[in-house]
């Protein structure tokens, strides 16, 4: 050969190995460290770019041998390259190229359901179905906007003051809400029902009990679209 090169074939039968330094090419192509303790084996590439070898694994020697991928980013099967596993309890990062521990995601779901709360919600959580605000709570909760206006517990249903109910895409309007025109509600007009018409609106009034000791009086309205 010229130069400072020299070249040599080797004959490896199917049952032998080759020792390179700390490195064995073993049967059946195994690629092994040397026995002795903390000893690495390197997988590298040759980056034409650097003028260097890039290593990708890192085989290491010890009690629990170890294998540590070291590229910057990993795809497999063509699929997005992730650079990192980490371990977020609250997932801030809400990265595109990092997997999460199992850890991670298991206290992230136990968060957004801890006290055994359910949650269906939207962006900027102001709209939402809540089910339970604590353990035994029992209570399905409406929101809407920021309010609450509907609760469910067991057999009864609770509606806000203020509510509009659209009935076959609006030909019917129900209006329930609280009424202060008919002026001052109390024990002696308790359950009191009066029925009002006006042009296409028909109004029911009812003089309600809401306390011990407090009433008023809430409006129903039904008209024509």
């Amino acid at each position: 050969e010229s130069g400072a090169t020299a070249r040599t074939s080797l004959g490896v039968g199917a049952a032998d190995s080759v020792t390179f330094a700390n490195t064995t090419l073993g049967t059946g192509g195994a690629i092994r460290t040397s026995t002795s303790d903390t000893n690495t084996a390197l997988i590298q590439a040759y980056d034409v770019d650097g003028v260097a070898y890039t290593t990708f694994g890192t085989l290491t020697a010890g009690n629990t041998p170890t294998f540590d991928l070291d590229p910057t980013s990993l795809a497999i099967g063509g699929g997005s390259a992730m650079t990192a596993i980490l371990d977020e309890d609250d997932l801030t990062s809400d990265s595109a190229t990092a997997l999460a521990t199992q850890q991670s995601i298991k206290a992230y779901v136990d968060t957004a359901v801890s006290g055994g709360s359910a949650l269906i919600v939207d962006a900027d959580a102001d709209t939402q179905i809540q089910v339970e605000e604590g353990a035994d709570d029992d209570t399905i909760r409406f929101d809407a906007a920021g309010t609450e206006v509907v609760t469910i517990v067991a057999a009864t249903t609770t509606v806000g003051n203020d509510l509009d109910l659209d009935i076959a895409q609006d030909v019917i309007d129900f209006s329930l809400e609280e009424e202060t025109a008919k002026g001052t509600c109390t024990t002696a007009n308790s359950g009191q029902v009066t029925y009002e018409t006006a042009a296409n609106v028909g109004t029911f009034y009812g003089c309600s009990q809401t306390g011990a000791s407090s009433y008023a009086w809430v409006q129903l309205q039904v008209f024509q679209q």
